[in-house]
């Protein structure tokens, strides 16, 4: 009995979906505005960031990268420790 009640809530769900979603998806092909943006039609403008801004300011990150540097040892040694000594 429950099975029935189940096919029954199923068939009721894929019914709202179409109903609400399949007009939008058919007018969407139909204007041919499926893709509007993709990595083939946007024009690269984009520089190499070689700052950040904080607090209004221009600041360099070389603590950044030093701080992945200390971050990664660390990992390293602790995955020595633990797992290879």
């Amino acid at each position: 009995m429950k099975n029935k009640y189940t096919y029954v809530w199923v068939s009721l769900i894929i019914l709202v979906f179409g109903i609400i979603f399949i007009p939008k998806i058919v007018d969407r092909i139909r204007a041919g505005t499926v893709v509007q943006n993709d990595r083939m039609n946007v024009k690269d403008n984009s520089q190499e960031l070689s700052y950040v801004l904080l607090n209004g300011k221009r600041e360099g990150f070389p603590i950044l990268s030093s701080l992945i540097k200390i971050v990664f040892s660390l990992r390293i040694k602790i995955i020595r420790e633990k797992y290879l000594w």
